[in-house]
């Protein structure tokens, strides 16, 4: 099976939100992290307010929390904010051959081989250790870090079942 696409800046950018929402460790991450501003301010507030407790350092110290409580609700926004903007900035940086641009994709029964302005590449399928789909994509991970990005629009009818049955039959660690 061949495939022909094309891929751009941004589907570089959501393979990489996609990854980063679906990463168990991102998800501990961003759980503490949501937590450690507002348990902060608390715990600052509580020190500095030992003695005198009262309705008067509540609301000089009402900054503080209205802080530690947008920090909660809006600390995730912020992250896949930051993870957006680094993304595009690291693809502004130096040159992407093969990573973005025109992929031609051919899948033997053995291989996946990908050629693009860089060359061409050659990946045995069993290499192919997590298959996932979401966002409009599939992604074919061959590190942890790092998957081949196929744009779901590519697909005619029942291309796509036919395209992840054979990559599954050849590598049955994916059932």
């Amino acid at each position: 099976m061949k495939l022909n696409f094309s891929l751009n800046e941004q589907d570089v950018i959501n393979f990489n939100l996609y990854h980063f929402r679906n990463s168990k460790f991102t998800q501990r991450r961003l759980f503490f992290l949501r937590l450690l501003i507002p348990v902060w301010a608390v715990l600052v507030f509580l020190f500095l307010n030992r003695s005198n407790l009262d309705l008067t350092s509540i609301l000089w110290n009402s900054p503080l929390f209205a802080f530690g409580i947008l920090w909660y609700f809006f600390s995730d926004k912020l992250y896949y904010w930051r993870l957006k903007n680094n993304v595009k900035n690291l693809l502004k940086e130096g040159r992407n051959q093969g990573m973005i641009g025109v992929q031609n994709v051919e899948l033997t029964d053995e291989a996946l081989i990908v050629e693009n302005e860089s060359g061409v590449f050659k990946h045995v399928l069993k290499a192919i250790h997590r298959l996932e789909e979401g966002d409009g994509y599939l992604f074919l991970y061959v590190t942890s870090l790092s998957a081949f990005i196929v744009p779901l629009h590519v697909f005619q009818n029942s291309e796509k079942e036919s395209f992840v049955n054979a990559i599954r039959n050849a590598n049955p660690s994916l059932r």
